[in-house]
């Protein structure tokens, strides 16, 4: 993959037979990415870095595909289940010491991700599929016009060793026609990338990816009606995306259709490209994904209720107050002007929760270029007092006891500038105040409450 996602990986599975390759990179929430036919890890080069910034940030190649293991097929065709695929995947971050996670997916990757979401629901946090309708209404559901575009469903299906043989010395011609012709919504690969996937199709893909359309019209197909039939629906949180170019935009309305599967789907949008959506619309592609798994991550680190949570939107040199823009974090939108009375008024507003964590921050500065944040000061003298004699502070800025209080992350003025050093975020401005009187000496001692103005790392 490329540079921002440096640190290579290689797991092996449960399945003596295949080890998973991928690439590693970032800090946060964990993101596993899965990608289509004919591709790799590579696919999601163009987005992988932004996401990041934000997300600890898992590609892999899938069993069968890329620089991972390429078994033969069983007669049954279950190794190459989206089952055991999915499996892998679980595996391979449980040995990255990820229990649980938020995963991506498109085209096959995305069907795996789908069969991950309903085989192990204690583990995935939310799921995006990316330009694909469940694999039982394809089956169910066919159509003249789809079976033309999509005949490589039918194709690679065939019994060993039919389509293998055919495809065999026509690889870079097979994969140039498929990804850049071929069918609806195509196109939008650099040439490096097309030799990389000329580079990885070899027999044994080939093999690999016959066997994951035989799994599909097979085993997969009998899961997924049992399923079906069952009423049994994801239920985790679900984004889906389609390219409304692509077949899947073209053919079906994948409105009417994902209900069926999923009970909780937060977000259903078309995007303009075809099948192909991290190629052909990378900054639509990234700006979904990351909305949609930081929001309900935002909220679970802590941003229900905090003490001031403000975006700042305008130079803030050229105005007396501070123009601050709307944020909808999921509770509603949250508009303010802050201005230097209302810097004054802070200590007097109701004491409500406070959480401060690094998804915090970077959030706040990802929506605004600046923001400002506030909290009761730890290191203020009567709260050290008061430990000193064994009891835990209560004042009027920290006016609940140790066994009711929502405050779950305590902390001082010095203990706040650190953590945005280890950060990178730039403090531009600090106030330290205490009964509405800012604190100029020894204000990490004398201070009730900080208040900071944040400001994006320079770059």
């Amino acid at each position: 993959m490329a540079a921002p996602l440096s640190s290579p990986i290689q797991i092996r599975t449960s399945d003596p037979e295949v080890t998973i390759v991928g690439q590693r990179a970032g800090e946060g929430p964990a993101l596993l990415l899965l990608h289509g036919n004919p591709l790799t890890h590579l696919s999601w080069q163009r987005i992988a870095p932004s996401l990041a910034r934000d997300f600890t940030v898992v590609a892999t190649d899938l069993r069968g595909y890329g620089d991972s293991s390429k078994p033969r097929g069983r007669p049954d065709h279950a190794n190459y289940s989206f089952r055991r695929m999915a499996q892998d995947q679980v595996e391979v971050m449980r040995s990255l010491g990820f229990e649980r996670f938020f995963v991506a997916g498109h085209d096959r990757g995305a069907r795996t991700a789908f069969r991950m979401a309903l085989d192990h629901p204690d583990r995935v946090l939310k799921a995006a599929f990316l330009d694909i309708l469940p694999t039982h209404h394809v089956w169910t559901d066919v159509s003249m016009a789809w079976a033309i575009n999509s005949y490589h469903w039918m194709f690679m299906a065939q019994p060993y060793d039919f389509p293998e043989r055919l495809l065999r010395g026509n690889e870079e011609y097979y994969i140039r026609d498929k990804l850049m012709k071929q069918g609806l919504g195509k196109g939008g690969f650099t040439e490096e990338e097309i030799r990389e996937y000329v580079r990885v199709c070899t027999p044994e893909n080939i093999h690999g990816v016959c066997e994951d359309y035989r799994a599909a019209a097979g085993i997969d197909l009998a899961m997924d009606s049992a399923d079906f039939n069952a009423g049994r629906k994801i239920a985790c949180p679900v984004l889906v995306l389609w390219g409304e170019l692509s077949h899947t935009g073209k053919h079906y309305r994948p409105q009417e259709v994902w209900p069926r599967y999923c009970s909780n789907i937060v977000r259903m949008q078309a995007l303009p490209c075809g099948h192909y959506p991290s190629e052909q619309a990378p900054e639509d592609t990234y700006r979904e994904l990351q909305s949609f798994f930081l929001e309900g991550e935002v909220a679970e680190h802590g941003v229900e209720g905090c003490n001031y949570l403000l975006g700042v939107d305008i130079d803030m040199n050229t105005v007396d107050g501070y123009a601050i823009t709307s944020w909808d974090l999921g509770y509603g939108d949250m508009e303010f002007v802050l201005d230097p009375e209302t810097i004054r008024m802070l200590p007097h507003l109701p004491a409500t929760v406070l959480k401060i964590d690094k998804t915090f921050v970077r959030e706040m500065l990802r929506v605004g270029r600046e923001a400002i944040v506030s909290f009761p000061n730890f290191g203020y003298w009567k709260a050290r007092m008061q430990v000193f004699f064994g009891r835990m502070p209560v004042s009027g800025e920290l006016p609940y006891q140790w066994y009711d209080t929502p405050n779950v992350h305590l902390c001082t003025v010095r203990d706040f500038e650190g953590f945005c050093g280890r950060l990178g975020v730039r403090i531009l401005e600090r106030l330290v105040l205490h009964d509405a009187r800012a604190v100029t000496v020894l204000p990490n001692l004398l201070g009730s409450v900080a208040v900071f103005r944040l400001g994006r790392a320079q770059r």
